[in-house]
C-alpha cells in the first residue's frame, strides 16, 4: 500500500511539495528503514522560522545589509553591533556612496566624450622618402636594407664551341669545382645528353668505358660573350655515382657554383 502511494505521488509532478516529500520518504526508506523512522517520526519541533514566516519588514532590513553578518544572524546589524560601531558605519557608507556616484558620473562622461583614436602616421619606405620628407635623425641609415635576391641562373641557348677549342681550353683552364653525387635518374644514361640539352647544356663528346659512362659538356652563361663552362661527368652504371670536374674561364667563373647546382638537379630527377 505504501509503495503504491509513493509511486503515484512521485509520478504526479503537478504538486511539487507532494512530489518532493514522496521522493524524500522513498529515498530514506531505501537507504535505512530505522533511520527513516527516526527522522519521520521525530516529535521535536523545528527551531527558527522559514523564510516565508519572517515578517516582510525584517526581510527588507536584512536585504539592505546583504553580504554582511546580518544574513548569517538573521537580524539587522543594530541588534548585534555595538553602539560605537553603528555610529561609525553611516559615515563610511556616505563617503563610499559619494565616491561611487563620482565614479559612475566619470564613467558616463568618458563614454559620452570618447574621442576617436588618431590615425597612425604613414609608413615611409627605407631609403625612399616621398612628399619631401627628411630623415633628420639618421634613422634610415641605421636600419638594415632589405636583402637583394640574386637573379636566377640562366644559360645561353645559342652557345657554340669547336672540339679543338674545347680540348685546348680544357687543358689550360684551372678546376673551378669538383664533386660526387648519387644520381636518381628516371631515364637511361643514353638519354642524358637530351635532358641536358633541354637546359642549354651542350654535349661535346660521349662514350662508355666498361662500367663507366663519360660525358663532356659545355655551356655559356646568359648575357656573356666570352664566358665558358666546361664539364667532365663520369657516371658509374653499377652504383649510379656521378663524379664531376668543372672548369670555367673568360669571365664565367662566377657561374661555376650555380652551374654545378643545376647539373646535380638534373641528375636527381
Amino acid at each position: 500500500m505504501l509503495g503504491r502511494l509513493l509511486d503515484a505521488a512521485i509520478a504526479d509532478a503537478s504538486y511539487t511539495d507532494v512530489h518532493d516529500r514522496a521522493m524524500l520518504y522513498y529515498r530514506l526508506l531505501q537507504h535505512d528503514v530505522a533511520a527513516a523512522e527516526a527522522i519521520i517520526c521525530n516529535s521535536d519541533t523545528v527551531g527558527g522560522q522559514f523564510v516565508e514566516e519572517v515578517p516582510s519588514e525584517l526581510q527588507d532590513r536584512i536585504f539592505e545589509e546583504f553580504n554582511t553578518l546580518s544574513v548569517i544572524y538573521g537580524q539587522p546589524s543594530e541588534r548585534f553591533l555595538l553602539e560605537s560601531a553603528r555610529k561609525a558605519r553611516p559615515v563610511e557608507e556616505t563617503a563610499g556612496g559619494a565616491n561611487g556616484a563620482a565614479e559612475e558620473e566619470s564613467e558616463e562622461e568618458s563614454d559620452e566624450e570618447e574621442a576617436p583614436a588618431p590615425a597612425p602616421p604613414p609608413a615611409v619606405a627605407n631609403g625612399n622618402h616621398t612628399g619631401g620628407g627628411m630623415d633628420l635623425l639618421g634613422l634610415d641609415e641605421a636600419l638594415p636594407s632589405a636583402p637583394r635576391t640574386a637573379p636566377p641562373f640562366a644559360l645561353e641557348a645559342s652557345a657554340t664551341l669547336e672540339p679543338a677549342a674545347f680540348q685546348q681550353q680544357w687543358g689550360g683552364l684551372p678546376t673551378a669545382d669538383s664533386w660526387q653525387h648519387q644520381t636518381t635518374l628516371s631515364v637511361p644514361l643514353e638519354q642524358l645528353s637530351a635532358r641536358f640539352a633541354a637546359r642549354f647544356v651542350k654535349t661535346m663528346a660521349f662514350g662508355a668505358v666498361g662500367d663507366a659512362a663519360k660525358f663532356y659538356f659545355f655551356a655559356r652563361p646568359a648575357g656573356s660573350t666570352s664566358g665558358i663552362l666546361l664539364l667532365e661527368l663520369v657516371v658509374s652504371k653499377s652504383s649510379g655515382v656521378a663524379s664531376a670536374t668543372l672548369k670555367a674561364g673568360g669571365g664565367g667563373e662566377a657561374g661555376a657554383r650555380p652551374f654545378s647546382a643545376l647539373v646535380r638537379e638534373m641528375l636527381s630527377s
